[in-house]
């Protein structure tokens, strides 16, 4: 059976499991996870599943929102635009120039979800580093035209 949470979480339901789960953390530094199914024994989890569950407790504990759903493995090439923060004709020019792997279903494009997070990472990446550089650019302006003792240099 598979179950699937189609809705938020009430915030009253929130609030209690971040109740609960400040008093699960509280007063241990190592926490491990035994999970009990349909009446069966319990059992303790493996290491990632483990790993999965406490991140959840902690975020709760310390008042974070959590926001659970199903991932699907390929995305509409509409989907993938929104989760990578690009416009769908964006996407579809990094498909055609070969920078975002795609294959098609019919006539659509499908892009693996692993594959837009990773392309989501990696122009943020580039992102960062033309902000770097930018800055560097801007000090190297700065030094240059004597401007640092003018208006103070970088604030560290």
């Amino acid at each position: 059976m598979t179950t699937t949470l189609t809705s938020p979480l009430e915030e009253d339901t929130l609030n209690k499991a971040r109740a609960e789960a400040r008093e699960i953390l509280k007063n241990s530094e190592e926490t491990t996870i035994e999970l009990t199914v349909s009446g069966r024994e319990s059992q303790q989890l493996d290491n990632a599943l483990n790993q999965v569950i406490q991140h959840v407790l902690h975020a709760l504990a310390q008042g974070q929102s959590i926001d659970l759903q199903p991932v699907p493995h390929d995305l509409t090439t509409t989907v993938a635009a929104q989760r990578i923060g690009i416009s769908r004709p964006t996407l579809m020019k990094a498909i055609r120039a070969g920078e975002l792997p795609a294959h098609k279903v019919g006539s659509h494009f499908r892009i693996r979800t692993q594959d837009a997070d990773n392309f989501r990472k990696a122009l943020l990446e580039r992102s960062i580093a033309k902000n770097k550089q930018a800055i560097r650019d801007l000090w190297a302006f700065e030094e240059e035209h004597g401007l640092i003792d003018t208006i103070g240099g970088p604030a560290w």
